[in-house]
């Protein structure tokens, strides 16, 4: 293995290769295939374990991404973590070889597998309270939800006929039409 750059001192590394091994005669990927070092006198061995649902159909999500971040300015829409692990068929995850430390967990379901949530076709959940891993944690519950948490958006005005068809990123519920002080709208 060579590192693109210098490995910090003492460190623990965990290496997650998701479904990146494969046998070489039917590409079955290796389940959980992570390979753990340090750079110091020891391995941090702190551990999170727990289950992801989907909230509203309340049955337990296979393959989710489980994540932590230790920063609350961390966007999981454009950042990447730096722990994460996938659950089981059964939505049960174990977030091994930790430091001591305050992390924020969320879950969500990597579609495109880019370790950045996508909030348009993705579904995602996390806790709103930190973690504060001085041992090992189990039980930890992360629901999920599919919820656009993009900006409105107009994403196209046209005439069709008699009609004026206007398109947004999401779903109206509520809208007004206003006119300039030189139009009218006539219905």
């Amino acid at each position: 293995i060579k590192f693109a750059s210098p490995l910090i001192p003492n460190t623990t590394y965990s290496i997650n290769f998701r479904d990146a091994v494969q046998d070489i005669t039917e590409k079955n990927p290796a389940e959980n295939l992570k390979l753990a070092f340090s750079t110091g006198a020891y391995i941090d061995s702190l551990s999170i374990t727990g289950v992801v649902i989907e909230l509203l159909k309340s049955t337990e999500t296979k393959d989710a991404t489980v994540a932590l971040y230790q920063s609350d300015t961390f966007n999981i829409f454009k950042n990447k973590p730096i722990y994460f692990t996938k659950t089981d068929t059964k939505g049960q995850f174990q977030l091994t070889n930790l430091k001591p430390g305050n992390y924020y967990i969320y879950a969500f379901d990597d579609k495109n597998k880019n370790l950045v949530v996508e909030s348009k076709s993705e579904s995602y959940g996390y806790l709103t309270e930190t973690l504060d891993l001085t041992k090992n944690t189990s039980n930890i519950n992360i629901p999920l939800v599919r919820l656009d948490a993009r900006p409105l958006s107009l994403t196209s005005a046209r005439p069709t006929g008699t009609y004026f068809t206007i398109k947004t990123s999401k779903n109206l519920e509520h809208y007004r039409i206003q006119t300039t002080p030189q139009e009218n709208i006539y219905s």
